[in-house]
């Protein structure tokens, strides 16, 4: 296998774990918090919340950076040339708001956690049940469903 191949496999499978924990946070964490829990269930939950975070930014760390890769071996980034194609076109736009939503979460997504947190009269994020910043995970799976559905239809070049 090349080294193209090899860098365009950890691209996917990195992007196909991103995908994977925000619909874990979605469907399997977030709505174990919307009910009123306790402190036993904080204590547990939140080691989990942690590691699934954790996974979330290494997996979109290094979906950006093998995607970085992959521009620069196929065009060492001459992005107007990808505009000659609609293969072209759809991979730079699904990247282009594939590199915004990683800056949003390694610059500004805690900030704004921060700030929604900031006005609830309890700051412990599991004890709220996340009520104001339940959207925010909502919000990144669809983004990154449409980022990864619109990476397939253009590697597939329909």
């Amino acid at each position: 296998m090349s080294l193209f191949g090899i860098i365009r496999n950890i691209h996917v499978l990195s992007a196909s774990i991103w995908l994977g924990m925000v619909v874990v946070m979605n469907y399997g964490l977030m709505p174990s918090v919307a009910k009123k829990i306790t402190q036993l269930d904080v204590d547990i939950l939140k080691p989990i919340f942690k590691n699934v975070t954790n996974l979330v930014s290494l997996s979109a760390a290094s979906t950006f950076i093998t995607g970085g890769i992959i521009i620069w071996i196929q065009t060492e980034f001459y992005f107007l040339g990808m505009l000659n194609s609609t293969r072209g076109t759809l991979i730079l736009i699904a990247g282009s708001v594939g590199f915004l939503v990683t800056i949003f979460h390694f610059f500004a997504e805690t900030k704004v956690e921060n700030y929604l947190r900031s006005r609830s009269h309890n700051n412990d994020e599991l004890l709220v049940g996340y009520k104001g910043i339940e959207f925010i995970p909502k919000i990144g799976l669809v983004v990154v469903s449409a980022i990864f559905i619109t990476m397939l239809i253009a590697v597939r070049g329909y």
